[in-house]
C-alpha cells in the first residue's frame, strides 16, 4: 500500500523529530458538462479497495447526489465552471472505471487510477528542506513525488507512486 495517506502517516510519525507535518488529499477535475444530461449506469468508483458501481441518473446533479450517498471515501461536486470534481481529504487513490457506453467521457472524466498528493508544513514556519541522505538518491525522492532543489526557484513534485518510504530510502526531512 503506497498511497499518499500512508506516506503522510509515515512523515507524521516523526513530526516530533522534524517539526514537519504532512497532509494528504486527492482531487480529480473533470471537464465542463451539461448538468441536465442523463448519466448511464455502471460507472465504478474504488477508494481504498472499496468498489461501488453506480446506477443510472436522470441528470449530472442526480449523479452527484448518488455518488455522495453511495461512495465511501470520496465526495463529488460541481465547481463554479460546471465541471465535476471528485476528491477526498485522506490521499487514498481513487480509481474510476467506465461503463460500456463511455459514461465517464460524458462527465468530462476518464478511467484510471488517480493518486493523491502530499502537502508539507513546518511547525516553526521555517522552510522545509527535503534531501537524500548518504544512502539515497534523487530517484528515491522522485519515487515519492518529491524533488530536491537548491536556491529560490519554485519546484513542484510529481504524482506519488506505489512505494513505501523506508529508512533504506535515505530520505531526510
Amino acid at each position: 500500500d503506497g498511497q499518499a495517506d500512508v506516506k503522510a502517516d509515515l512523515i507524521n510519525e516523526i513530526t516530533g523529530q522534524t517539526g514537519v507535518t504532512a497532509v494528504a488529499n486527492n482531487l480529480i477535475e473533470g471537464g465542463n458538462v451539461n448538468l441536465n444530461q442523463p448519466v448511464t449506469q455502471g460507472i465504478t468508483v474504488t477508494v481504498g479497495g472499496n468498489a461501488t458501481t453506480l446506477g443510472s441518473s436522470a441528470s449530472v446533479s442526480e449523479f452527484i447526489k448518488d455518488f455522495n450517498l453511495n461512495v465511501a471515501g470520496a465526495e463529488a461536486s460541481i465547481d463554479s465552471d460546471g465541471s465535476i470534481q471528485i476528491y477526498n481529504n485522506t490521499g487514498k487513490d481513487i480509481t474510476l472505471g467506465d461503463n460500456t457506453v463511455g459514461g465517464l467521457g460524458s462527465l468530462g472524466l476518464e478511467a484510471g487510477t488517480f493518486s493523491g498528493t502530499l502537502s508539507l508544513s513546518s511547525a516553526s514556519g521555517e522552510e522545509i528542506t527535503i534531501s537524500s541522505a548518504n544512502s539515497g538518491s534523487i530517484d528515491d525522492l522522485k519515487a515519492f513525488g518529491f524533488n530536491q532543489q537548491q536556491g529560490d526557484s519554485s519546484l513542484t513534485g510529481g504524482q506519488i507512486n506505489g512505494q513505501n518510504i523506508t529508512e533504506a530510502d535515505g530520505i531526510e526531512l
